[in-house]
């Protein structure tokens, strides 16, 4: 592989850290090439992100998904990264606004609906809950049943 080739070295980057383990480490090292290439590179601010979240490093994560926006505001998937960051950090209002966000960017990722009805379902927000798991479900794989058992968790929370 060339070394100035920025493309692969993100995506063997993301490659890393979808496997995990051991090789997060020599993702994070990829991500930093990458960067070290082309500071305005968002994939890789998003890789690297994703790297510390795996760390549970959440701070350093959210500072790499911030910066991600802040290079490409419409990308929903860096807001909903952040998102979830927030909500594994406690707060549950930051994370909201970026999964709203995230919705209005693509209001077609079930993914999102799912992640933000867990943070109005922590919140006790079992209405929004309901309406979430409501578009995973028309937006998501067919006969989800992770969220049919989310949604009617809330249904019989609300009595």
């Amino acid at each position: 592989m060339q070394p100035q080739n920025i493309s692969a070295l993100h995506h063997l980057g993301t490659i890393r850290e979808k496997m995990g383990g051991d090789r997060l480490n020599e993702a994070l090292e990829n991500f930093n090439e990458v960067l070290d290439l082309d500071k305005q590179y968002a994939p890789s601010y998003n890789g690297r992100g994703l790297v510390w979240d795996r760390f549970f490093n959440f701070e350093e994560a959210i500072n790499d998904f911030s910066k991600a926006i802040e290079l490409d505001s419409n990308n929903a998937v860096y807001w909903h990264n952040r998102a979830c960051c927030f909500r594994n950090m406690g707060q549950m209002d930051k994370s909201i606004k970026d999964f709203d966000k995230a919705i209005e960017l693509d209001s077609t990722n079930s993914i999102i609906y799912s992640n933000r009805g867990l943070v109005n379902r922590k919140l006790e927000r079992f209405e929004n809950s309901i309406e979430d798991y409501a578009n995973e479900i028309k937006h998501g794989p067919p006969n989800n049943i992770k969220a049919f058992n989310n949604r009617a968790y809330c249904f019989a929370k609300l009595g």
